[in-house]
């Protein structure tokens, strides 16, 4: 996610310590625009679901492995737990709404026909659900002025807000099982083992991020050889390991340059590159400038 209205750190919680809204009500909404020298959001997961309305320019989506295009108008659909990633395209600019809410805020006290004949099947993934929604699929119409009653309701907060939210929560759901989401066929079992590797391999570079990480270290996590994992990793993510390693530590150090007084040595050894001269050769790779002309453009804005 993007926001031009999210910190930096916003944008790099991911599944261990990421908070969207909060336990009484856990529900939020970003108005986003893509960032000066951003370009990329690593493959992740949280607990939430999360839709996006693409509202100008293009995005590169990645759903559970899947890649694909989204442009103005497209809707994209992230089930909870499923592994995604967004990436500039073409160094195109764009404006996107974002809603993301965990499923316990549509739960009963009490087991009901909702439960039973919808939402427990949906969260035991009974339903094909589409990556995304174009303005040429059937259920469109009503997905988005759902979407838009939803986020109205949020930006004006009148009293009783949240009541009104869960409401619109549940007719936007009634669209999903009536027009959008399909019953399941048979799981295909390769595929669900790849998300389950990868899944592995990312978790264990959001926890040791800031350590020392070799290939070797991370085909272990999986049990396969270092040749078969590093080709595995490249077909999974569509990057190779060591590129996705350095995005994530890279997207780490963009946080701590726009919120912290840390020196530039001190940042890169915080993400785990001990080397200064190679941190900002790649940072510059990344983003087109180096760590202290990053640092001063967004403390211009």
């Amino acid at each position: 996610m993007w926001g031009e209205k999210m910190v930096h750190e916003e944008y790099m919680k991911l599944k261990e310590n990421a908070t969207h809204g909060d336990f009484m009500f856990p529900f939020v909404k970003y108005g986003e625009q893509n960032p000066c020298c951003y370009t990329c959001i690593p493959m992740h997961w949280h607990e939430e679901m999360e839709i996006v309305i693409i509202e100008e320019g293009v995005l590169e989506v990645s759903v559970d492995l899947n890649s694909f295009i989204a442009k103005e108008g497209d809707i994209i659909l992230i089930m909870p737990y499923m592994l995604h990633s967004f990436k500039q395209y073409q160094h195109e600019k764009f404006v996107a709404n974002t809603i993301l809410f965990h499923m316990s805020i549509m739960n009963h006290l009490t087991t009901d026909a909702c439960a039973v004949k919808y939402f427990t099947p949906f969260m035991d993934h009974k339903y094909e659900v589409p990556y995304v929604l174009t303005n040429r699929d059937k259920g469109y119409q009503g997905v988005h002025t759902c979407l838009r009653e939803i986020m109205q309701t949020y930006d004006e907060k009148r009293e009783c807000y949240e009541l009104m939210i869960k409401a619109q929560l549940y007719k936007l759901f009634v669209q999903f099982f009536r027009n959008v989401f399909v019953k399941k066929k048979n799981e295909v079992i390769g595929k669900t083992d790849t998300i389950k590797n990868v899944k592995a391999v990312i978790d264990y570079i959001e926890q040791h991020y800031m350590e020392p990480i070799t290939v070797d270290e991370l085909a272990e996590i999986v049990n396969f050889s270092k040749h078969y994992f590093m080709c595995f990793f490249k077909k999974s993510i569509g990057m190779t390991c060591v590129n996705y390693l350095n995005e994530y530590r890279l997207n780490i150090a963009t946080d701590l340059l726009a919120n912290s007084d840390m020196t530039i040595m001190e940042i890169a050894s915080k993400v785990g590159i001990g080397n200064v001269s190679y941190f900002n050769r790649v940072f510059k790779s990344k983003f087109e400038v180096t760590p202290k002309q990053y640092r001063r453009r967004v403390l211009e804005k």
